[in-house]
């Protein structure tokens, strides 16, 4: 998560401020975005987005007594989970499920030989599709299928596009993983 911090731009003392936060506070963040979403891909990307959202606040939670620090990181916290959440729904109403067929174009000078193995490919590839968390095959779709820019998913998905970039990097891992453990 702090790699958030770390990324975005911004004077020493608030980045040692918030990486501290995160430190102190992480736990709490965790707890209160396990109790909004079960999905964790949408809870990783809701502690993700809060934490931005926080980033220009840094001078007011510097004011803040304890308990109102607490109190305010976990209505942070369940704000942009609604937030999340609603964009989702909203976005998940206007998506095209894929059926997992593929259009072949059939190479007309391949060999039967390699025209099966490619059948057996992608047979491989419709399987790892449907085990792949709905998150990740919206992700994947909209980048690899659709060919949309992290900017158009953002907007589409209405988050940042470092939150795209890091829900490509995870979908991309866990489909890898999946695929090794495959062979």
């Amino acid at each position: 998560m702090t790699a958030v911090i770390q990324t975005t731009p911004m004077d020493r003392t608030s980045r040692a401020f918030m990486a501290d936060l995160y430190d102190t506070y992480g736990r709490l963040m965790e707890a209160v975005a396990w109790r909004c979403c079960a999905d964790p891909v949408l809870r990783e990307d809701v502690i993700q987005e809060s934490l931005l959202r926080l980033l220009p606040k840094a001078a007011l939670l510097r004011s803040l007594e304890t308990r109102a620090l607490q109190c305010y990181l976990a209505v942070t916290i369940r704000n942009t989970a609604a937030s999340l959440l609603r964009d989702q729904a909203r976005h998940q109403a206007v998506l095209v499920p894929w059926d997992g067929r593929v259009e072949e174009v059939t190479d007309q000078t391949a060999t039967p030989e390699g025209q099966l193995l490619s059948r057996e490919e992608w047979d491989d590839l419709e399987a790892l599709w449907r085990q792949l968390p709905q998150g990740d095959r919206t992700i994947l779709a909209g980048r690899y299928l659709h060919g949309r820019t992290s900017r158009e998913l953002a907007q589409e998905l209405g988050c940042t596009d470092n939150c795209v970039r890091m829900r490509l990097t995870r979908a991309r891992r866990r489909a890898a993983g999946m695929l090794a453990n495959a062979e």
